[in-house]
């Protein structure tokens, strides 16, 4: 029989069979995959009755799915295996178009097509992930940049989250709260007496309209006010052109092409790419003329 000892960090124990959240929970917005669907099934002609298959959710596995002939998987796998899951898809030839990380997937356009579309998502998790797409559907094309899907995409992203939106309240000057006060610490010293001070729960505007002070802060004279508000004007704009004095002054590595390299590079001028302005720059830049 084990020792009573063996069984005190009971927490601990059941801690270990709960599921992990990991960065690559990272689930779709509602609005957003429907943008990405339809948008798919016009550029690539899938029909409304094409099978869309999505394996990846919590406990799922994507191996063992069920994937019906002509079905195409589109969701948005796991990233840090997602090298793993194109190259299962492309081994058994089933179609599919993945979201992936638009910093470091751009080494599969070896084996499939990558889409660029200058979309930044939010996740249902808060996470905030540039995204592009990785997909077999496109026969013609290996790297795309699309801008129209990135613009619907940024649309369908905003009305998803509208109705999440904290709302936005503009406090008197010589109201100062902890986050106020963070913002004006890395800009201005400020030092205040207990006498220039008034520690406030809520202000009564507040208080009528139901709504909170959070965390509590404190009234300071106007004086005061007007003082700090005119120093941290003053330190962002010195914080502002130091910036921008580093940034000329700083200057890049250049990188040069190996003779090898500029010659794959120039192979890859034996057709000709396609390229245009996103639509709604197209018409300003040719009136320019």
């Amino acid at each position: 029989m084990k020792a009573p000892r063996d069984f005190f960090d009971y927490d601990g124990f059941v801690e270990k069979f709960k599921p992990r959240k990991t960065t690559d929970d990272c689930y779709t917005p509602a609005a957003v995959y429907e943008t990405v669907l339809r948008w798919a099934r016009d550029a690539y002609a899938l029909g409304e009755d094409a099978p869309i298959i999505r394996p990846f959710f919590p406990g799922g596995d994507y191996e063992r799915a069920d994937y019906p002939p002509e079905c195409v998987v589109l969701d948005n796998p796991p990233f840090s295996i997602l090298s793993a899951i194109v190259a299962f898809y492309d081994s058994l030839r089933i179609r599919f178009f993945l979201f992936a990380p638009a910093l470091t997937s751009l080494r599969l356009a070896a084996r499939a097509t990558v889409i660029y579309t200058g979309a930044t998502i939010t996740y249902a998790n808060g996470a905030t992930i540039p995204t592009c797409f990785v997909t077999s559907l496109d026969r013609a094309w290996r790297v795309r940049a699309e801008p129209a899907l990135g613009a619907a995409i940024h649309a369908a992203n905003a009305t998803e989250r509208k109705g999440k939106r904290l709302p936005v309240y503009q406090l008197p000057e010589n109201v100062l709260n902890g986050a106020r006060l963070d913002t004006l610490a890395a800009l201005v010293q400020l030092r205040l007496t207990a006498g220039q001070v008034r520690v406030i729960g809520n202000l009564e505007a507040m208080r009528r309209a139901k709504k909170g002070l959070f965390g509590g802060g404190i009234l300071i004279g106007p004086k005061a006010a007007a003082k700090a508000a005119k120093a941290a004007k003053a330190a962002k704009a010195a914080k502002a052109a130091k910036a921008a004095k580093a940034a000329k002054a700083a200057k890049a590595r250049v990188w040069a092409l190996a003779a090898h390299e500029a010659a794959a590079a120039k192979e890859c001028d034996a057709t000709e790419a396609v390229v245009a302005l996103a639509p709604w720059l197209a018409g300003d830049v040719g009136g320019e003329g």
